[in-house]
């Protein structure tokens, strides 16, 4: 149950967002997220719940063109995600997806499952196999 006091974790403020190719595909968004809470997005296929989880890993940086409005704030620190200052690598660090259908980089299970350690500065071969 949600209450005055349940703290929220994000939030986005206003967000649109567009494709490369001029196409908008969320509109004005505004929606908190609050914390130990579960929060289901339900749609049809096509309406953007994919477009909308993205941004907050800021997925869609990888494809040029493409363009953010409005604000995704993190609490406590109301840090807007979006903003050109936050570093995407930090706030995927921050933030993770689970996909429908696996993704994994072309490398072995092993590097696949490694890679996250990596990136967060672990190298030690032994220690990587134990993890």
């Amino acid at each position: 149950m949600i209450n005055a006091t349940t703290p929220i974790k994000a939030e986005s403020r206003d967000l649109n967002f567009f494709y490369s190719n001029g196409t908008r595909a969320l509109k004005g968004i505004t929606m908190p997220l609050y914390e130990n809470k579960i929060t289901a997005l339900i749609g049809p296929s096509g309406c953007g719940k994919s477009t909308y989880l993205r941004c907050f890993n800021r997925m869609h940086d990888l494809y040029p063109g493409n363009k953010y409005e409005g604000q995704i704030i993190m609490h406590p620190d109301n840090t807007n995600i979006l903003d050109n200052g936050v570093d995407p690598i930090e706030v995927r660090m921050r933030i993770s997806m689970v996909f429908q259908k696996p993704n994994p980089f072309p490398k072995s299970i092993y590097e696949n499952v490694a890679y996250g350690l990596r990136v967060r500065g672990e190298n030690n071969k032994r220690m990587l196999d134990d993890k």
